[in-house]
C-alpha cells in the first residue's frame, strides 16, 4: 500500500479516538436511556463521520474510503433507531449535497450500515457494554461486506477489481472489521465504567 493511504488510515484512526474521547464526555451530561441522549449520540457520530467524508483515504483512482461503515453501524448498534436516524440524516445530506439526489454507492452504504446496526441490535437484546469481541468482530465482517456488496454492483464496471483487490486484505479481512471491533469496545468500556458494573 502506498503511504499516503497508509497516513489517511492513520488520520481515520486519530477521528476514531477522538469520538471515544468526546462519547465519553457527552456521556457524562446526557442519560444515553432517553432520547435526547440518544439523539445527540447520534449526532456525534454523524458530525465525525462527515468530517470523515471531507477527507477520504484514496486507495486507487476512483475508490476513496471513510468510516461510516464503521461510525454509522456501531451508533445504531449501540443506542438504536434514534441515533442511528440522526447519523443517517448527518451523512445522507452531506452525501446528496456532494453527489447530487442519486443513488449512489455511498448513499446505499450510509443506509446499509445503519440497517446492519440496527438488526444486530434486535439479535442481541443484551445491554452493549456486554457484547463479546467474538460478536462485534463478526458484525465488522458482516457490515463491511455487505458494503463492498454495493460498491460492486453500483460502481462503474472498470472499478469491480479494485473493489475486489480492495474487499480481500483491507475491508473484510482486517482493517475495518478490526477497527469495529476496537471502537466498539471502547465505547463499551466508557459505558461500562459509566453504568459502575
Amino acid at each position: 500500500m502506498e503511504r499516503a493511504f497508509l497516513y489517511g488510515v492513520v488520520n481515520h484512526i486519530i477521528l476514531l479516538l477522538a469520538l471515544v474521547f468526546l462519547y465519553s464526555q457527552l456521556i457524562r451530561r446526557w442519560d444515553q436511556d432517553t432520547l435526547a441522549g440518544k439523539c445527540a449520540a447520534g449526532a456525534l457520530f454523524g458530525g465525525i463521520a462527515a468530517v470523515g467524508m471531507f477527507f477520504p483515504v484514496q486507495y486507487a483512482p476512483g475508490i476513496l474510503l471513510d468510516m461510516r461503515t464503521v461510525l454509522l453501524g456501531v451508533p445504531s448498534l449501540m443506542a438504536g433507531a434514534p441515533a442511528a436516524g440522526v447519523a443517517v440524516l448527518i451523512t445522507a445530506l452531506l452525501q446528496v449535497g456532494q453527489d447530487g439526489l442519486v443513488l449512489t454507492p455511498k448513499l446505499a452504504v450510509i443506509f446499509s450500515s445503519a440497517l446492519l446496526g440496527l438488526l444486530f441490535r434486535w439479535l442481541r437484546p443484551q445491554p452493549f457494554y456486554r457484547i463479546h469481541p467474538v460478536a462485534l468482530y463478526v458484525f465488522g465482517l458482516v457490515l463491511h461486506a455487505v458494503a463492498l456488496v454495493f460498491l460492486w454492483l453500483l460502481l462503474d464496471p472498470a472499478l469491480r477489481r479494485l473493489v475486489t483487490e480492495l474487499g480481500r486484505p483491507v475491508l473484510v479481512l482486517v482493517a475495518y472489521p478490526v477497527l469495529t471491533l476496537l471502537l466498539g469496545r471502547l465505547l463499551a468500556q466508557v459505558e461500562e465504567r459509566w453504568q459502575g458494573v
